[in-house]
């Protein structure tokens, strides 16, 4: 087929039906085609030639164009070829399959990508080729790089050739048009390379894309993503790889990797021994519950967490998440092409207060009589706390939770915790727990009156638990320790992005005093 023949009528049908703004994937008309009309196969692939079925239709004489709908691809397809297309948080998907023949090519495609969020081909290039990429997640064994002169397309930038264990050759094309990222995969039998190229060569010389505008319904609709995910705080439960041979992964301790999406569209995380900040933003698809989902570059402290760890690799997931699921309560962010899914579950949480209080520092020092200025401010200075308040035995007054942080008052287990009860400003201690991390849960449990508390012990070569304390009628008492895996249920008490840095500094006393 002679592609410049079939090219000519397409630019006029387009004109026609009146689609705008359009890019040609191929300005440069590509060289006439060879004898086969396909590309180099692919190194090491065992090529058996046949001809085409005889009433193999190749004349491409069907028109694709879902503009209307919002997917800005347009091209001609031949009748022995089916089309299916679809719109969602992970970007724009069109696959072109050839109709049932009763043989090979019947599991041949052609499949085009347009990832929501990348813009170049750069930018998913990792995501095709890296562990747990496009290639190594469907088993596709690469072969080599293709050659580019064989798809003479302004868009195209690369082309992998693969392999697959079902006697199958393809390639895997990136690149970009309108500042968006494009990825297209052609796979086909190995043995039927003439009866697959002329319909995918119709469909790749024809191919244009348009520009894609969000306009005032995408805003709403990402006005209602920030309204179901904004001001929420998550845990992480676990990585979700799409290979049988990583599986799934859980933290050992999920309370260290903690992720709290801001109304103003800002993120805080805490990912174990480290912090990132950074930004977000979503747009859900028919409603909120699934959609888009893309964070903005993050900053991140570069502490070398005790192993094992998932810090880093949290870090250099988050620029490929590129959508959301909210399911059964809990949020799934999955990663670009299959490249695996993160589970968070939501956490109900009061953050800890950084208002100095003058009442309730006098009642730390009084319980404190060994913090006195000589030991205080040795070092990094004063020591610092942070507080929650929450009513925990029912009696309409709120009790507080109080962090000590510094060296004076922390081991490498954790950090004293004080429970005092409040009444006509006059503050009573009913607990000091010693070795204790934020947050602190609430259970909904309760023992003579008093919720149970559940603290986090970790670190300081200890196996790391949740240690539940149940109220005896003068004061809690250690009660059971529990697995950190499944995390208990409760409401969490003093959350937040916890350092020592954001507690308030609390003065020491002088030893006159």
């Amino acid at each position: 087929m002679n592609r410049t023949s079939v090219r000519m009528p397409i630019m006029v049908l387009f004109a026609t039906l009146g689609i705008a703004g359009t890019v040609a994937c191929n300005r440069t008309p590509p060289p006439e085609p060879t004898e086969k009309s396909s590309p180099a196969e692919p190194a090491d692939a065992a090529i058996a030639p046949v001809e085409p079925p005889e009433d193999a239709q190749t004349d491409a004489s069907i028109v694709y164009n879902q503009t209307a709908e919002g997917i800005p691809v347009t091209t001609l397809y031949p009748e022995t070829m089916t089309v299916t297309s679809n719109r969602s948080g992970d970007g724009i998907e069109i696959f072109f399959t050839f109709k049932p023949q009763g043989n090979a090519l019947d599991n041949a495609e052609v499949g085009i990508f347009l990832p929501e969020g990348a813009a170049t081909a750069d930018e998913i290039e990792a995501l095709v080729r890296g562990p747990n990429g496009l290639l190594d997640s469907n088993g596709w064994t690469p072969t080599g790089e293709g050659d580019l002169a064989e798809f003479p397309y302004d868009w195209v930038e690369m082309a992998i050739a693969f392999n697959t264990e079902r006697e199958e050759s393809g390639y895997v094309l990136l690149g970009q048009a309108e500042g968006q990222a494009i990825q297209a995969i052609l796979r086909y039998p190995t043995a039927m390379p003439d009866a697959y190229w002329p319909a995918a060569r119709a469909i790749l010389d024809n191919l244009e894309f348009g520009p894609t505008f969000l306009g005032a319904e995408a805003s709403e609709q990402s006005a209602m993503a920030i309204v179901a995910l904004a001001d929420t705080e998550w845990r992480l439960v676990e990585i979700q790889s799409m290979s049988e041979e990583i599986g799934t992964i859980r933290p050992d301790d999920p309370s260290l990797y903690i992720m709290r999406l801001n109304a103003d569209g800002t993120v805080n995380m805490r990912l174990n021994c480290n912090r990132a900040n950074g930004t977000w933003s979503a747009e859900p698809s028919d409603d909120d519950s699934n959609g888009r989902f893309q964070f903005g570059p993050l900053a991140t402290t570069k502490a070398l967490c005790p192993a094992p760890s998932l810090d880093e690799r949290i870090a250099a997931d988050a620029g490929y998440i590129r959508s959301y699921l909210l399911k059964e309560g809990k949020l799934y962010l999955s990663l670009f092409a299959d490249g695996g899914i993160y589970a968070w579950e939501p956490i109900d949480v009061v953050r800890f207060q950084t208002e100095p209080d003058a009442q309730l520092e006098a009642a730390i020092l009084e319980v404190s009589p060994d913090y006195i200025t000589e030991i205080g401010e040795f070092g990094s200075g004063p020591a610092r706390y942070i507080y929650s308040r929450g009513d925990l035995n029912g009696d309409g007054i709120d009790e507080t939770l109080v962090l000590l942080m510094g060296p004076f008052f922390c081991g490498t287990g954790g950090c004293n915790l004080l429970l005092f009860t409040e009444a006509d400003g006059e503050y009573t201690l009913v607990n000091n727990f010693p070795i204790s991390r934020a947050p602190l849960i609430v259970s909904a449990e309760k023992t003579e009156g008093w919720n149970d508390l559940i603290r986090l012990e970790s670190g300081g070569g200890v196996e790391p638990a949740y240690i539940r304390h149940t109220f005896d009628g003068d004061r809690y008492v250690e009660q059971e320790r529990l697995p950190v895996d499944p995390a208990p249920e409760g409401k969490q008490y003093l959350a937040g992005d916890v350092t020592f840095n954001n507690g308030i500094p609390l003065k020491p006393q002088n030893r006159s005093n």
